[in-house]
């Protein structure tokens, strides 16, 4: 008995573990962006391949991570510019972002298609990197 406990006591420990690490992953600007665009493994390629294929599970796992990244983003201190300026920027992203969220939950895809358009818009990426990168 003594030993069941201590099996429940470390697998608990561990998997939280694995939780916090999970989490510690997206703390930082770059890494959220790195997460969100780079390489054909990105979080927008993703979600684009799981939008024309309307695969709804694959998109709903994806934009729960999307609005992470957009969380951790409007918590985040702008490495230049204006606070002011990266608070309004980053709310808009967030709200485009629980868009795409609350659209693949809906399995509605236009409006997933719009809020995935928001939030890959060449303007709205690069009035943000100019501004506060």
């Amino acid at each position: 008995m003594k030993y069941a406990r201590f099996a429940v006591g470390f697998s608990f420990l561990a998997l939280l573990g694995m939780m916090i690490q999970a989490d510690e992953k997206l703390k930082d600007i770059k890494t959220c962006m790195k997460t969100l665009a780079s390489g054909r493994d990105s979080l927008k390629n993703s979600v684009k391949s799981s939008l024309s294929k309307k695969d709804w599970s694959a998109l709903e796992k994806q934009s729960e991570q999307w609005v992470s990244i957009a969380e951790t983003l409007t918590k985040s201190k702008p490495p230049k510019g204006t606070d002011d300026e990266w608070k309004e920027k980053t709310e808009a992203f967030l709200k485009s972002a629980k868009k795409l969220q609350d659209a693949s939950g809906k399995k509605d895809s236009a409006i997933a298609k719009e809020a995935y358009a928001e939030l890959t818009n060449p303007k709205t990426c690069g009035g943000c990197h100019l501004a506060h990168r």
